[in-house]
């Protein structure tokens, strides 16, 4: 119900049980790890959102849908980290709401050995950077599309100078550190 007052499901808290379908209200915060693992026969997992169309939904953990039937997923557009191994091989479509304009991480492997033979790229593709294997073993995997969430070119490319020259600024300062280091010895 959108009046829901659960916040988050534990770590493992409905695993292996013979469930068909859920519905995750508005009010969850957090799905820890392995929340749903084993759960071999749900099919359908149904984000809602509160009477201010928002869902509370930020962290989705390791293994939270892994070794179930679901086909297909609609990420809110609240999830700012995506564990390792969330989704289980079967599913062969994932969407990321509105582009997942908060997510600032992905756990490796998050896609990984998944049936999905399409991806639109969230509007922050960093924390795919910086993730690892995230498609590994996807062998339907025949297209990625970049920036199909945004028309703002322009706000896209400041954005990446901006990590560019954070990366730049972050490896100057630990050479310069490091040289500090050595002629305090």
């Amino acid at each position: 119900s959108i009046y829901s007052n659960v916040d988050q499901i534990k770590y493992g808290s409905f695993c292996f049980l013979h469930l068909y379908s859920i519905i995750i209200p508005p009010s969850l915060f957090i799905l820890f790890p392995r929340a749903f693992k084993g759960c071999y026969y749900l099919y359908q997992i149904q984000f809602i959102k509160n009477i201010s169309n928002q869902s509370m939904l930020k962290y989705i953990c390791d293994e939270a849908f892994s070794d179930t039937k679901i086909s297909s997923i609609i990420i809110p557009d609240s999830v700012k980290e995506i564990g390792s191994l969330c989704y289980p091989s079967c599913i062969f479509k994932i969407d990321l709401e509105n582009g997942l304009p908060e997510l600032e991480k992905i756990g490796d492997a998050a896609f990984s050995n998944t049936q999905i033979e399409s991806f639109n790229m969230p509007i922050n593709i960093i924390p795919f950077v910086n993730a690892k294997n995230v498609f590994f073993k996807c062998k339907k995997l025949k297209k990625i599309i970049f920036d199909s969430f945004s028309n703002d070119y322009e706000n896209l490319r400041d954005e990446c100078k901006k990590y560019e020259q954070n990366e730049s600024e972050k490896r100057k300062n630990s050479k310069i550190n490091f040289l500090r280091d050595i002629q305090k010895m």
